[in-house]
């Protein structure tokens, strides 16, 4: 990934852990994606095993549900990973011109 051009989606979820307290996930469905809580899933079965898996992570890895094909999808990204790639984010310069 080039650490100059993080990805929406990882942009969405960190700031959706700025916004809500806990482990959540970020849910992606098409060109969509909101960050929730786990509790927030309407599949009480996939809810639960999930919260499981979060748990069991020790928050090492940021979750990402993906609906697609009428099935949901977990990717998981190492957080140390995705947090060192936003440190070496360098800053782009921008042109400003000058008045007369």
């Amino acid at each position: 990934m080039d650490p100059s051009k993080l990805h929406g989606v990882f942009k969405a979820l960190l700031n959706g852990q700025k916004t809500k307290e806990g482990e959540g996930v970020l849910y992606v469905k098409g060109e969509e994606c909101a960050y929730m809580m786990p509790s927030e899933l309407k599949n009480q079965e996939f809810r639960a095993i999930l919260e499981e898996a979060i748990d069991k992570d020790q928050s090492r890895h940021f979750f990402v549900v993906e609906e697609r094909d009428a099935k949901l999808h977990v990717l998981t990204f190492e957080r140390a990973k995705l947090w060192e790639e936003m440190q070496s984010e360098q800053p782009t310069e921008s042109s400003v011109e000058e008045l007369d």
